[in-house]
């Protein structure tokens, strides 16, 4: 995930522009500029969450009766962010959205 912040204007250029889940801010104006197609897209983030435990039988010295592993895999999404005073998209062919959010000062 990439992260671009300016205190005064902002501008992205490329032949082609692919942001996955990014963060583009200016203080002023904000400028994406593709040749061909613009897209914005959500980037998939996977956590992984292990827990391991342990059940004894009693008395302290004793071996492990029974070890047990859970795990769950939680998939989350980031979406584009835009933001600044002004934001300006364009594009020679195509622009695509999609989880962007957008805001203008």
């Amino acid at each position: 995930m990439s992260h671009i912040k300016g205190k005064g204007d902002v501008t992205v250029a490329a032949k082609d522009l692919l942001s996955e889940g990014a963060r583009l801010e200016s203080a002023e104006k904000l400028t994406a500029i593709a040749e061909n197609d613009l897209v914005f897209e959500w980037s998939k983030k996977k956590v992984l969450i292990l827990r391991s435990s342990i059940k004894r039988k009693s008395g302290s010295l004793q071996r492990p009766q029974r070890q047990a592993l859970d795990k769950a895999q939680l998939d989350s999404h980031v979406g584009t962010q835009l933001s600044g005073k002004d934001i300006l998209l364009s594009a020679g062919k195509d622009v695509k959205a999609k989880g962007t959010a957008g805001h203008c000062r």
